[in-house]
């Protein structure tokens, strides 16, 4: 799981939102904004209309998270994932290979 202090307060996603840049994956689309501190910080969205059970919902955060979590996270931005579709398990890689492209070795 990914600490509390790299996940974002719903009050820095409705930032992000206003003023990240968007991003897209194959599973996930991301908002995407530089931050002040070095380090690389998350908030993952599943909607209800994409896994209608909260059990599927959770399960699918915690991968992201997870995923989020094995990032280097000296890069310095803040970034809101929201889940398109649930990629075939395991979720984790899946969700691995879209936060690196998002996030990108240059970006």
């Amino acid at each position: 799981m990914l600490p509390a202090r790299r996940r974002l307060r719903s009050s820095e996603v409705a930032d992000i939102m206003r003023r990240g840049a968007p991003r897209r994956g194959c599973f996930t689309t991301a908002r995407v904004s530089p931050s002040g501190d070095a380090t690389l910080r998350v908030a993952a969205v599943v909607p209800k209309s994409l896994a209608g059970n909260a059990v599927v919902r959770n399960r699918v955060r915690r991968a992201l998270y997870r995923a989020a979590a094995a990032l280097p996270h000296e890069k310095g931005a803040s970034i809101v994932v929201f889940v398109r579709t649930i990629p075939p398990p395991p979720l984790a890689p899946a969700f691995l290979d879209d936060l690196k492209h998002i996030v990108g070795p240059g970006r």
